[in-house]
């Protein structure tokens, strides 16, 4: 039987690789780069406020192109080194969100949960990872209560079915002012059930912050 590797393990691993093997831009191809300079221009961040379901979700970069490229790399193919790049605009989400919410002290910044299956096959925690590299610190105060299913392939009705009722708030999170953080923005699924359960432990959701936003089903948004 197959017994997956400590993330610590599968981390030196994909370091080791990316020393002996030759690396490529993933977001364009371009030969010998982490990522290109026209590929760091397309992840400049350029904050937009939309309305959610009723919660204001600020996003720095539109989630296509070689920005989509980069992400999926990072999040499927372990090139973890492409994390600073993307760090950035997610930096500057939560730095919107939370200047905009009062004083961020009061406030706790709580990360979608990830899959079991997901953190079994990666290694690391994408969305913790981006948010260190940012310099801000992450709670994990909700969990799947139940494993769902890939989303990458569902419509909007059928990722809300997928997630109703699937995650739960810690306790801790009771009398709480709370940042959902994310990576994507799609339909809106993942967000709207993250903060059912936060309400329903007892916290408040002040806003939602994450790297990129879909073009799908697109909301009225604003500059900021």
């Amino acid at each position: 039987m197959l017994v997956p590797l400590p993330s610590s393990v599968a981390r030196a691993l994909r370091d080791a690789l990316a020393v002996v093997f030759p690396v490529a831009c993933p977001g364009c191809g371009a030969p010998d780069e982490v990522v290109c300079a026209d590929c760091r221009a397309e992840c400049v961040p350029r904050v937009r406020c939309e309305s959610v379901g009723g919660i204001d979700v600020w996003s720095a970069v539109d989630y296509a192109g070689a920005v989509a490229r980069l992400i999926v790399a990072f999040k499927n193919d372990g090139r973890t080194s492409v994390a600073p790049v993307l760090a950035e605009p997610l930096g500057r989400s939560i730095d919107a969100a939370m200047s905009h919410a009062g004083t961020s002290d009061e406030i706790g910044v709580v990360a979608i949960p990830v899959r079991r299956s997901s953190l079994r096959r990666r290694g690391y925690r994408p969305v913790h990872l981006l948010a260190r590299r940012a310099g801000v610190d992450v709670e994990s105060m909700l969990r799947f209560v139940r494993e769902p299913q890939d989303q990458r392939r569902l419509g909007r009705a059928d990722r809300a079915r997928n997630l109703a009722f699937a995650m739960r708030g810690s306790p801790a999170i009771a009398g709480r002012r709370v940042l959902i953080v994310d990576d994507v923005l799609t339909t809106g699924a993942t967000l709207s059930e993250a903060v059912r359960a936060v309400r329903e432990a007892g916290g408040e959701v002040i806003g939602a912050a994450v790297l990129a936003r879909t073009r799908r089903g697109r909301r009225a948004s604003r500059r900021v």
